[in-house]
């Protein structure tokens, strides 16, 4: 699966935390949120550097104010497909969608989840075809 692919995959199945999700489709999934994560800070780096050199803190939250919000309605669109395809591809390793909530527990939480999306589909006996 290309990387275009990937993000119009998820992007079909918004809310489908049925099925299942290849490596390439989950990784590639969050390789296009860190992205447009990085976009935005730069766009806002760029359009608020005059303000920031003045040193009026205000002036400065003032300038990045909309930025902000639309990072925070980026975040808001990206969070149910992010989970969707993180339960799609724990059932892609014949693993229940549940162990989402793992990532809770931090920091470990968060490795068992690397370290689950990282391992190769499991097809025989998969319970979650």
């Amino acid at each position: 699966m290309t990387f275009g692919e990937a993000i119009k995959t998820v992007f079909s199945k918004y809310a489908v935390f049925k099925g299942r999700a290849s490596r390439s489709e989950f990784w590639f999934w969050y390789l296009f949120t860190v992205i447009i994560g990085i976009a935005l800070s730069i766009v806002m780096n760029i359009a608020t550097a005059g303000t920031a050199a003045s040193g009026d803190i205000n002036a400065i939250l003032a300038a990045q104010a909309p930025f902000i919000a639309i990072s925070g309605l980026v975040s808001l669109a990206f969070f149910i497909p992010t989970i969707a395809v993180t339960v799609r591809r724990l059932h892609d390793t014949n693993r229940s969608g549940g162990w989402w909530w793992i990532q809770l527990v931090p920091f470990a939480g968060l490795i068992i989840i690397i370290v689950f999306a990282a391992m190769p589909s499991e097809d025989a006996g998969n319970r979650f075809n």
